[in-house]
């Protein structure tokens, strides 16, 4: 959605069971950088960013110390949202705007609806801000991503019967005249990933 050449914030939304979390996972470990996962957070407050930075850190004062983090990826925030109220909420998103003008890069993933909000809420601050999406795959890549998970990558011709079986499947499951929410539906990985089993 947006993109920024020095961008202190990165947004990455998408749907549920959409891969959020296992892209956070893998780029916590690719780039080294500390994973927060609020779904494992009973509650979210304007204290929180502080008290888990200042044990990260080992520091009572994090803000202080925030050139010592470089990066930190936060997860699941539509999960943390659901949890907690909108006066709470606030203070955590204002919080984290505190780390964030402090130094630390911030990559902050949800669905779309709780990103947009957070999104608005650093837009109104100047604070620079990327916003990726992850999305579905469209009907013509649909049968390479089945193809690939089935077949392998090094795969010859899968032949006739194979081919009419996925064409079949993906055909239902993209729906006659469905329109995007089938074809939506039936592109995501997860999904995709259901019928390569079948």
């Amino acid at each position: 959605y947006e993109v920024e050449s020095d961008p202190k914030v990165t947004l990455i939304s998408a749907r549920g069971a959409s891969g959020k979390s296992t892209l956070a996972g893998h780029l916590s470990k690719l780039i080294q950088a500390p994973l927060w996962s609020l779904a494992h957070d009973a509650a979210v407050s304007g204290d929180a960013p502080t008290a888990r930075l200042g044990a990260y850190l080992g520091t009572a004062t994090p803000l202080d110390e925030a050139h010592r983090l470089p990066t930190l990826i936060i997860d699941s925030l539509d999960e943390a949202r659901l949890r907690v109220t909108g006066l709470s909420w606030d203070q955590f998103v204002a919080s984290l705007i505190d780390f964030s003008r402090a130094g630390v890069h911030l990559v902050l993933l949800g669905r779309k609806r709780t990103v947009e909000d957070v999104w608005v809420e650093f837009a109104e601050r100047d604070i620079p801000v990327q916003w990726f999406e992850i999305s579905h795959f469209d009907e013509s890549r649909q049968k390479d991503y089945v193809d690939l998970r089935t077949l392998g990558a090094e795969a010859v011709s899968p032949g006739l019967a194979y081919e009419q079986a996925r064409d079949l499947l993906l055909s239902h499951l993209n729906g006659q005249r469905g329109g995007d929410l089938y074809a939506t539906f039936a592109g995501y990985a997860s999904v995709l990933d259901a019928v390569a089993a079948l």
